[in-house]
C-alpha cells in the first residue's frame, strides 16, 4: 500500500481562532499556568536548586556525584535532567501566561473577572522569571506569545528583575 502525507487540519483541536472565546476558555488559560506545577522541572527538580541550597534541605540521594553537589553549590553541568527540566517548565508556565495576556483582553467578559485573570496571569510570569534570574542571571525573556522564528537575546538580570517588579504591581 502507498501511504501519503495527509495535510488535513483536525477539526476537533482548540485554535486561537476557536479557543479564546469566552470567560471559560479565559479561566482555563489561567488553569493551565498553575498546571505548570505538575510539570517534573517546578514538581521535583526545582528542589535541587532551592530548597535544597537552603538550611531547610539537604539530600541524602545515593548520586552524590549530581544532586549531592547542589547542595553545595556545586553545579558543574548545567546540562543535567535536573536543571533543563526547571529551565524548560519554567519557560512552558512563561509561554502560558503570555498567551492569556495577550488574548483574554479581547474576551468580552465580566471586567472584573478578566482583571482578575489577567493580574494572576502577569503575577505568574514574574514569578517564572524571578526564578530564571535568580538561577541563572540574564535569560532570554519573551513578553508576547512567542512563535517559532523566536530568537530572543539574553537579558540582563537587573531588566528581568525590573520587569518582575511590573508583572508584581
Amino acid at each position: 500500500p502507498i501511504c501519503k502525507d495527509l495535510e488535513i487540519q483536525n477539526p476537533n483541536s482548540p485554535t486561537i481562532d476557536k479557543f479564546w472565546q469566552t470567560a471559560e476558555d479565559a479561566q482555563n488559560g489561567v488553569n493551565s499556568i498553575y498546571s505548570t506545577y505538575h510539570r517534573v522541572g517546578l514538581a521535583r527538580n526545582e528542589f535541587f536548586l532551592t530548597i535544597i541550597r537552603s538550611d531547610e534541605g539537604f539530600s541524602t540521594s545515593p548520586n552524590s556525584t549530581l544532586i549531592n553537589n547542589f547542595d553545595v553549590f556545586n553545579v558543574t553541568d548545567y546540562n543535567l535532567w535536573e536543571t533543563t527540566t526547571v529551565w524548560q517548565d519554567l519557560y512552558i508556565g512563561i509561554a502560558r501566561a503570555n498567551q492569556v495576556l495577550d488574548n483574554v483582553p479581547n474576551i468580552d467578559m465580566d471586567e472584573t473577572t478578566k482583571n482578575q485573570l489577567l493580574g494572576e496571569a502577569k503575577f505568574m510570569r514574574g514569578f517564572f522569571y524571578y526564578y530564571l534570574a535568580t538561577l541563572w542571571g540574564n535569560v532570554p525573556m519573551l513578553l508576547k506569545t512567542s512563535v517559532p522564528t523566536d530568537y530572543p537575546p539574553t537579558t540582563k538580570q537587573a531588566d528581568v528583575y525590573a520587569q518582575c517588579e511590573k508583572d508584581f504591581s
